[in-house]
């Protein structure tokens, strides 16, 4: 086998996770919404409890008693919701997002949560009621731009969903948004209150709805444009892209991991050109040749790797669900040489994936293991390791076990390193223009959508095939131009490569001199030459593409 590539196992979160078949029922459907939202919340605690009920009054709605929460959901919503047909999960994780954010955020008083979908008894003096309603549209907005990054971090799309769901709510039910006054009544001797009716109006709950959404959209531009980015070697471009969504409220696992990648990548880096015993984790730099000691190591090597454990650690604090980060320790462990650690996780990132049947995962996290065991000086446990990863089609472990075998990494030719000269050949020669957009070409930015990020400014255009980002970071003379198919581009390029082909189809036409980079989802096929990353699924198909530009 030829090594003229580069390998590298990068676990990360480029984008949204894909939902599985949502099962027949309808309590299967709300369950299955709702453990996928609680899921990214990134709290350690059971969820409030779930629930349809059948009254046709207060829509969805959280109670309060005997110390336990529940989240209702009236089926008359979860009718409306389907009546969206394929949008229909999309239209109850917005629901459900909204009311989780409510929880979250510690929107209650006296003893009831507020909720936007139902009438809410207020218990307590009526200047607390008052005081109470006067925060409602805080509360509201908080809960819908909370519940957004919810949606599209567990994989439903939010944006758009919003308007025509909040049109057919309040057509649907006998609200009066308009009743603001809080009505009192003699019992027992002293003063209850009647039901309030603290609604915003529907066009003010539009108007909450709207902006919202556009706020929600505008960080997923972000968060997506530093994936690029950090895929494409561009790190301090993709620090400053994620750590703005940080900022902005999209606290995330996902986030967090790659952040924690990007440092052990500029880790990798600062190590220098050492001796290379392994494919290593995180090894991105065409020219890194990394050592599994901790002899060498540098200051700011040690110091980068210790950041990324902090992020790794932050991604699983979110969800112990996440075998990735328990990979990414593993790995970074394993940069130490603190070997005792990185076993512990590597098998650790073994079980989980596997009890999640998280197949891709648990092959990648299996050949770290490999690793591990090679670094432990146990060459038949590695060999026996990374065979049985070669039969699950493990590129990262037919490359390991050679090396095991006695195999060096092959350096990857200076060419490959070149930068822009401005000519569009190489990109024509695999793409030609996506949606006639010549990447080359001089840019007209006024239809854009424009996003100020600290001191730089992302521009983002939505094509019918694909989706544009122009980045100008603070290096104001060194601009990133991204252009990523959709899923629904079949065209293809040029010399016949489209979706559904497979990787094997891809390496002929190409060839071998790219970079790999594991995802949970599959991997990322990176050719410098041809500025190009190919997506793949964990079955080896091509899924899509993403092209650049790089002006230097």
């Amino acid at each position: 086998m030829s090594l003229k590539f580069i390998i590298f196992i990068l676990f990360i979160g480029i984008f949204n996770i894909n939902i599985n078949a949502i099962p027949k029922t309808a309590r299967e459907v709300l369950q299955a919404t709702y453990s996928r939202l609680w899921q990214v919340t990134g709290l350690n605690e059971d969820p409030p409890g779930i629930q349809f009920i059948k009254t046709q009054s207060r829509g969805a709605f959280i109670t309060h008693s005997h110390g336990t929460f529940t989240i209702n959901v009236e089926e008359k919503v979860y009718e409306i919701c389907m009546s969206f047909g394929t949008r229909g999960t999309d239209a109850l994780a917005y629901i459900l997002g909204h009311e989780i954010a409510h929880y979250t955020s510690g929107h209650q008083w006296g003893s009831k949560f507020v909720s936007t979908y139902g009438f809410n008894d207020v218990s307590g003096e009526i200047d607390t009621a008052v005081k109470a309603l006067r925060r409602l549209p805080f509360w509201e907005t908080q809960a819908d731009l909370k519940g957004g990054i919810y949606c599209y971090m567990a994989g439903f799309n939010p944006h758009g969903i919003g308007d025509t769901l909040l049109k057919a709510l309040y057509a649907a039910y006998p609200w009066n948004p308009e009743g603001k006054s809080v009505q009192k009544k003699f019992i027992h001797g002293h003063y209850e209150y009647d039901t309030i009716k603290p609604y915003p109006s529907l066009k003010e709950r539009l108007s909450i709805a709207s902006l919202n959404d556009s706020l929600v959209h505008t960080l997923i531009q972000v968060f997506e444009a530093g994936n690029l980015a950090m895929v494409i070697g561009r790190y301090d471009d993709a620090i400053q892209l994620l750590e703005f969504t940080l900022k902005r409220g999209m606290k995330s696992r996902e986030v967090y991991n790659n952040l924690g990648v990007i440092y052990a990548q500029q880790a990798i880096k600062a190590l220098g050109n050492n001796k290379v015993n392994y494919a290593y984790p995180f090894e991105l730099d065409l020219q890194s040749r990394i050592s599994y000691t901790t002899k060498g190591i540098n200051d700011e090597a040690a110091a980068l790797l210790e950041k990324a454990l902090v992020k790794f650690r932050q991604a699983y604090n979110f969800d112990a669900d996440y075998a990735t980060a328990l990979s990414n320790m593993a790995g970074v462990y394993s940069l130490l040489g603190r070997l005792r650690e990185a076993k512990f996780y590597a098998e650790e990132a073994i079980d989980l994936a596997a009890r999640l049947k998280l197949n891709v995962s648990l092959s990648n996290a299996k050949v770290m293991y490999g690793i591990v065991a090679a670094q432990n000086n146990n060459k038949k446990l590695a060999e026996k390791t990374f065979e049985a990863e070669i039969e699950h089609g493990n590129l990262m472990a037919s490359v390991n076990l050679e090396i095991v075998k006695g195999g060096k990494l092959n350096k990857i030719k200076a060419s490959l390193f070149r930068k822009s000269n401005g000519d569009n050949e190489t990109h024509e020669a695999v793409f030609g223009n996506m949606d006639g957009v010549d990447l080359y070409g001089n840019f007209s930015i006024e239809n854009y959508l424009t996003i100020p990020v600290f001191y730089g400014m992302l521009y983002v255009s939505d094509y019918t095939h694909s989706k544009l980002y122009y980045w100008m970071g603070e290096r104001d003379n060194h601009p990133l131009i991204m252009q990523r198919s959709n899923k629904d581009f079949e065209e293809g390029s040029v010399w016949g490569i489209k979706r559904g082909d497979s990787f094997d189809e891809l390496t002929t036409l190409l060839g071998n001199n790219y970079k790999i980079q594991s995802t949970s989802q599959g991997m990322l096929i990176h050719y410098p030459l041809h500025q190009v990353v190919f997506i793949i699924d964990g079955n080896q198909k091509i899924q899509g593409w993403m092209i650049y530009r790089l002006d230097a």
